[in-house]
């Protein structure tokens, strides 16, 4: 968000934002995907180099929807974490249901 007034080309001073209030209204009408679409979003760009304002920003959005009703936060935890184990990083879906050859007599 620019500080400067285009009319008189004067810079005003800082305008403060309400980082928590902006995040709870950017939710208003999503429907459970969607929020854990931003989720993700937002996790990811955290990650990489930002503003001190934007980091806010994304630390806001994060925030309010964890706060949000229905919301399961081992799902978020998955999307900030990913899965840890080796069987679900290296798995197939043959590797569960090994059941061995029994020759018919």
């Amino acid at each position: 968000m620019s500080n400067r007034n285009f009319n008189d080309g004067t810079v005003d001073r800082k305008v403060i934002r309400n980082f928590d209030k902006e995040a709870r209204e950017l939710l208003i009408g999503l429907n459970e995907r969607q929020l854990y679409e931003l989720f993700q979003i937002a996790h990811r760009q955290s990650q990489k180099q930002c503003s001190e304002e934007r980091n806010k920003e994304l630390t806001a959005v994060k925030k309010a929807i964890r706060e949000t009703k229905d919301i399961q936060s081992y799902r978020l935890d998955r999307i900030m974490n990913g899965y840890t184990s080796e069987m679900a990083q290296t798995g197939r879906p043959k590797d569960g249901q090994f059941t061995p050859h029994k020759r018919k007599v």
